[in-house]
């Protein structure tokens, strides 16, 4: 099985509720993944997010989720024909 993970609203100055949900998630995830072999890919929007999250994760850095080119999001990760695709949206 593949899974997207959406790790873009990890932040990297501090830790807010949404951020720690977010990693602590994704390393139960990974956790998981790796011991039934499932395909994990995290979804990052800055490079420094990868310090947060497992070594060794399979990474894909897209655009910022708050950018103009969210609405073509679908398209991007439709062609990695994934399984399952974890996404938030955030509102004010």
């Amino acid at each position: 099985m593949r899974l997207l993970y959406d790790a873009r609203y990890i932040r990297t100055d501090f830790h807010d509720g949404v951020s720690r949900f977010s990693t602590e998630l994704g390393r139960a995830l990974f956790q998981r993944c790796s011991h039934t072999g499932d395909e994990l890919i995290f979804l990052i929007c800055d490079p420094a997010q990868l310090r947060l999250l497992p070594d060794g994760i399979r990474a894909l850095q897209l655009h910022e989720p708050t950018s103009i080119l969210e609405p073509t999001t679908p398209q991007a990760l439709n062609a990695l024909h994934p399984d399952v695709a974890e996404t938030r949206v955030m509102s004010d």
